[in-house]
């Protein structure tokens, strides 16, 4: 209800996993000691409140597992402490607002499993050096993935799969040095596999199947000690990568759990120590 706004001195409002419908009251952006916003898994909807980026003292927002739709308001720019924002699981579209790129405070950004479109703002690269965690996944974003991702050096959760994404995979990304998830999968993108993703010394994860990449495997993901899973099947890539290689050494090593690629019979890598061998239809 709107009268909530009149409650003197909330500072957290947590209203999440509950089955509330309707709007969220605009009212909300009156309570001027606010920090904490929560109305995750509910059934709200609407779109998201411009007022909202009036809320002067606002940490967190928390309105994921809804049925919002329409854009991002570009006025979210403004909360200048604003350290997490929860956008997932909604119906939201249009583009990212460059805006968000100032928010100097955010540490978590997370709008995946919208409808979202058009290109990832570069200024999303002025985010907060703290900044740990951005996942825009299954949205139908489109363009090229910014290269200035590479200056947030502590971006540990990295997911941008399943949209629309084009162009090459940026170097500039072997410079987050903290990133254990790098999940690029189902996209447009088309280049190499860059030699600098092997200096990411924290990665676990590295999913870049379903796209258009070429050239070898880098022998340089052989020194990703921490790397778990690497996913690189149905793309177009060619080489060999041998038993004695330092691949397979993650592998042999048991630190490597499951790797993949386009190997089977007829198809341009030969792997000697894949688990998984694909091929396209």
């Amino acid at each position: 209800p709107p009268e909530i706004a009149h409650l003197d001195g909330v500072t957290n409002l947590l209203l999440w996993h509950n089955a509330l419908t309707g709007t969220v009251p605009t009212e909300l952006a009156l309570i001027p000691d606010l920090k904490y916003l929560f109305v995750t898994n509910n059934i709200l909807y609407g779109t998201v409140a411009t007022e909202f980026g009036a809320i002067p003292r606002l940490l967190e927002l928390g309105l994921g597992y809804n049925f919002f739709s329409g854009p991002i308001p570009s006025e979210l720019g403004r909360l200048e402490k604003l350290e997490a924002l929860e956008l997932s699981r909604n119906l939201l579209s249009g583009p990212i607002p460059s805006t968000i790129g100032q928010l100097q405070s955010l540490t978590q950004m997370l709008a995946g499993y919208n409808k979202l479109s058009g290109t990832i703002p570069t200024e999303l690269g002025n985010l907060s050096v703290w900044n740990y965690i951005i996942l825009l996944h299954d949205n139908s974003l489109s363009g090229s993935i910014p290269s200035e991702f590479g200056l947030l050096s502590n971006l540990r959760y990295l997911t941008l799969h399943y949209n629309a994404l084009s162009g090459t995979i940026p170097s500039e990304l072997g410079m987050i040095t903290e990133n254990t998830e790098l999940l690029l999968h189902a996209n447009q993108l088309s280049g190499s596999i860059p030699s600098e993703l092997g200096m990411l010394p924290s990665l676990r994860f590295l999913f870049l199947p379903y796209n258009y990449l070429t050239g070898n495997i880098p022998t340089e993901l052989g020194l990703l000690h921490t790397l778990t899973h690497l996913s690189l099947s149905y793309n177009e890539l060619t080489g060999t990568v041998p038993m004695d290689g330092p691949i397979c050494d993650l592998r042999q090593n048991h630190s490597l759990i499951y790797f993949d690629t386009d190997c089977v019979l007829g198809y341009e890598v030969k792997c000697e120590c894949c688990t998984d061998c694909f091929g396209l239809n």
